[in-house]
């Protein structure tokens, strides 16, 4: 493949036009054989509101219109004979301009049967969110006017409700937004703290894709270079030599680049997914209590039972943060707090299966660890554990999670030993616990501080520029690195090649390639409407 073409502008070329031909066959079939379909649907909430819209999108948008007809004298026929510029020019519709109107149920056979009166707004392709001509009516939001609507938008020829991320899919196909954006407004939709909305904006702005678009070109001018000296005859070696050391030059540069990107402690998909804090311990420390004071409310069930909690119980909490002091968060963070179940050394199947989740979640979480009281005993200056077994979880936890936060509860059964500030294992280490009581509200601040502590550590970088917030992201950015070090590894032409299935990683990141393969995985997640 590779010998096929003159230079690496030629073979560019030759595929881009491959891709476009494809996308204008698909294009061509699909209009001439019915199976692009028009389509709508309500993208506001689906309850009950003030105000609702509904969005049509597609090429028969204008026969939507004749919503708009409040005479029944010319039927039917007559309305569906009309063209799209006789119908904008028959109801006075203005492109890209607000029109207060009444919508009428023109299948009814009491037409005209009035639904609701309302703004409608036209916007004709490209200058549309799809690309494609759109209309939207603004719509009172009661549950029967959407219904009445939807009804009568599903008779009309070749219309269909929308599937869900539909509309965002045709701003994708249509060059209105590439695969990076599209992500990040399902990420704007269901953000919930200040730092998943920032990392959004700033993803839907293009900053990100900016990022991924230059290291794409700077790829491409790569191989140009290297590619450039297939125009030499074969027996310049020291010229081959000469072009293939700043090809490598040029390569090692925007190596350390990617892995500074790379080098980011995941904070994008932290971020956007949420810091994750497991509560862990013995039973009937007081895990359940704990988790039911931070979420405010009664979440999981609290008895002196040893045992109870067996499957974890997890609540979202937006935390705020002082971001002054680290650029790599704005402000308020998603963190979600998982209750699990008690360590202990059981027979009971079910239990042990609730433990073994635990250590699971110790392991990849944050984690605080709570102990009460009845679990310790003072030694001089120093609290011991009591219980052998006890001690060897607490030590298993450290072993899975050296950064695991210990909390003593339940101090307000021995009140003069809230001075005593460490915890000794048997193996030497000390430890200096957050003694508290959540039933009597001891020292609970200290125990939110160490939680806002724990996320800020999660949150960490020494790199500013947080540009990946998928693993889908990661996994091509690890790959384009791969294949970039491989060229390294034997800088010579016939290695060209493995710059090129860099090149094409990273522009699966923007969508720009295998769009099909990535659709199922970007829109899966996507609400209807949207």
């Amino acid at each position: 493949m590779l010998h096929r073409f003159k230079n690496l502008r030629t073979k560019q070329n030759f595929l881009c036009s491959q891709i476009q031909s494809q996308k204008k066959l698909l294009r061509y079939f699909s209009t001439s054989f019915g199976i692009d379909p028009t389509i709508y649907s309500v993208i506001t909430g689906f309850g009950k509101s003030a105000v609702a819209i509904i969005r049509v999108s597609g090429r028969d948008t204008y026969k939507c219109l004749n919503l708009l007809e409040e005479s029944s004298e010319r039927g039917q026929k007559y309305l569906e004979s009309l063209t799209k510029d006789e119908t904008l020019k028959k109801y006075r519709v203005k492109p890209r301009y607000s029109h207060y109107r009444s919508f009428y149920d023109i299948f009814s056979r009491n037409w005209p049967k009035q639904m609701d009166s309302g703004l409608l707004i036209y916007n004709v392709a490209p200058h549309s969110f799809t690309g494609e001509d759109t209309v939207e009516f603004h719509l009172h939001g009661s549950m029967m006017v959407k219904q009445l609507m939807l009804r009568s938008l599903s008779k009309f020829p070749n219309y269909r409700q929308a599937e869900p991320g539909e509309f965002t899919k045709r701003a994708m196909f249509n060059g209105k937004l590439d695969a990076l954006k599209a992500e990040a407004i399902n990420d704007l939709i269901n953000a919930e703290s200040e730092n998943q909305h920032y990392q959004s904006i700033k993803q839907l702005g293009g900053r990100h894709s900016l990022i991924f678009e230059e290291i794409r070109e700077e790829i491409i001018k790569i191989m140009a270079h290297a590619e450039a000296f297939i125009e030499f005859e074969e027996d310049e070696d020291d010229v081959e030599q000469e072009v293939m050391a700043q090809v490598s030059q040029r390569v090692k540069k925007l190596l350390l680049t990617l892995k500074g990107y790379l080098d980011d402690n995941g904070i994008g998909e932290i971020i956007r997914e949420g810091v994750k804090i497991a509560i862990a311990g013995p039973p009937n420390a007081g895990k359940s209590s704990l988790i039911n004071e931070l979420a405010k409310s009664d979440v999981a069930i609290v008895s002196d039972i040893p045992g109870t909690t067996r499957d974890p119980i997890s609540v979202n909490l937006n935390i705020s943060l002082n971001s002054k002091e680290n650029l790599s968060h704005y402000g308020s963070q998603m963190v979600t707090v998982t209750d699990t179940a008690g360590l202990r050394s059981t027979e009971n199947p079910i239990e042990k299966m609730g433990i073994s989740k635990t250590l699971s979640l110790v392991s990849s979480s944050q984690c605080i660890y709570l102990l009460s009281m009845e679990n310790l005993e003072l030694v001089g200056s120093n609290f011991k554990v009591r219980d052998l077994e006890v001690e060897d979880q607490l030590l298993q936890v450290l072993q899975k999670n050296k950064e695991a936060v210990l909390v003593v509860n339940k101090v307000d059964l021995i009140p003069e030993v809230i001075d005593v500030s460490q915890v000794l294992l048997r193996t030497g280490v000390r430890l200096t616990p957050i003694l508290c009581s959540v039933t009597a509200g001891t020292n609970l601040k200290d125990v939110h501080d160490a939680i806002k502590n724990l996320v800020s550590k999660s949150l960490e970088t020494s790199h500013q520029d947080v540009i990946i917030t998928r693993e889908r992201h990661r996994v091509l950015l690890e790959e384009a690195v791969m294949f970039l070090e491989r060229f390294l590894k034997q800088p010579q032409i016939d290695m060209v090649e493995e710059l090129r299935i860099a090149m094409y990683s990273i522009s699966k990141i923007l969508g720009h390639i295998d769009i099909e393969e990535i659709y199922d995985t970007l829109f899966h997640d996507f609400c209807i409407g949207k």
